[in-house]
């Protein structure tokens, strides 16, 4: 993806970096994973499902037309956005938006803006593909 890392504004006087998920986020995702219940976790573990790994996952992400993004505070993971495709689809298209936000930040626009981002490269891509006649 294009333009990452960038820095945005997610709450009064607080920055987060919003960058692409690198295989060296393996632990941190891990540990940001940890505060959720098993009910919010559900999709993430559907993602993971085909992956067998969080590892695997990672690395099969980097070569996904939208690979996920993660946004840090302090070096700390605080807001995963990454799109769930439904099952033989075009790798273009998406079936939802698997978003998860630290506890603590909830009720920041960080949920808003990492959505935006998201489907911002979506409409990227569909007309960079549309121009390549694809």
């Amino acid at each position: 993806m294009v333009g990452y890392p960038k820095e945005v504004e997610f709450a009064s006087e607080k920055r987060a970096v919003l960058r692409t998920v690198e295989i060296t986020d393996k632990d941190k995702i891990e540990e940001f994973l940890l505060q959720f219940p098993p009910k919010e976790k559900i999709f993430i573990n559907e993602a993971l499902e085909e992956s067998k790994t969080l590892e695997n996952w990672i690395k099969e992400s980097k070569n996904n037309i939208f690979t996920p993004l993660i946004a840090e505070f302090k070096e700390k993971i605080i807001g995963m956005v990454f799109p769930s495709k439904a099952k033989n689809a075009p790798s273009i298209n998406f079936k939802n938006m698997i978003l998860l936000i630290d506890n603590e930040f909830k009720s920041s626009r960080l949920g808003s803006i990492l959505s935006r981002e998201l489907f911002s490269e979506v409409l990227l891509k569909r007309k960079k593909m549309k121009k390549q006649g694809l």
